[in-house]
């Protein structure tokens, strides 16, 4: 159980660094938002198993193991929906982009009957 924290907190970690550089706008973002929805996937898994194993737990470890692994949960959940509020940023940026772009193609004509 340990060592599968561990993996979820350098995974963590990784996937930080990932969202820093997408919003920084630094490196090909489409690999980076690619690699961020595996490592979120990766580490709902991991929380999965970590909860079964959180349950097999002797009682006297018990509480402490869940609520070690509820911390690690919360900071996935939290990763996740910030990765969903960039993901709908980005594409309401490009939306209006398009949108202006739109805009300053048209051609407009007078009203004149």
């Amino acid at each position: 159980m340990e060592h599968l924290l561990q993996q979820v907190r350098n995974a963590l970690a990784e996937t930080r660094q990932q969202m820093k550089s997408l919003s920084q706008g630094t490196g090909d973002s489409q690999v980076l938002e690619l690699r961020v929805e595996e490592n979120l996937q990766q580490m709902e898994q991991d929380c999965y198993r970590l909860e079964n194993y959180a349950r097999k737990e002797i009682p006297q470890r018990r509480q402490e193991a869940k609520y070690r692994v509820d911390q690690e949960v919360a900071e996935v959940n939290d990763l996740k929906r910030a990765f969903q509020g960039f993901k709908h940023h980005k594409e309401n940026a490009e939306l209006e982009a398009r949108q202006r772009e739109e805009l300053l193609s048209r051609r407009f004509v007078t009203n004149v009957s």
